[in-house]
């Protein structure tokens, strides 16, 4: 998959519309120009890591924590 994301910066590279390299490997022209632009910024095809620390606990939990709370103070 890697190698085809490549291929599809190649193509852009030698002057190939969106439509032509989309229709040359099968996939959606948003695909292409979503490929592209990650290329474009970093110069890889590779998956990169996510943007800053997870959060620890997400609304539910968020909600089952203030439930026990309320709980115990009763």
């Amino acid at each position: 998959m890697r190698a085809r994301w490549v291929s599809v910066a190649a193509a852009h590279h030698s002057t190939k519309g969106y439509k032509a390299i989309s229709k040359q490997f099968e996939v959606h022209h948003t695909t292409v120009g979503k490929i592209i632009h990650k290329w474009k910024i970093f110069k890889t095809a590779a998956s990169l890591p996510g943007n800053g620390h997870p959060s620890k606990f997400n609304p539910r939990t968020d909600r089952a924590v203030s439930r026990e709370t309320a709980k115990s103070e009763i």
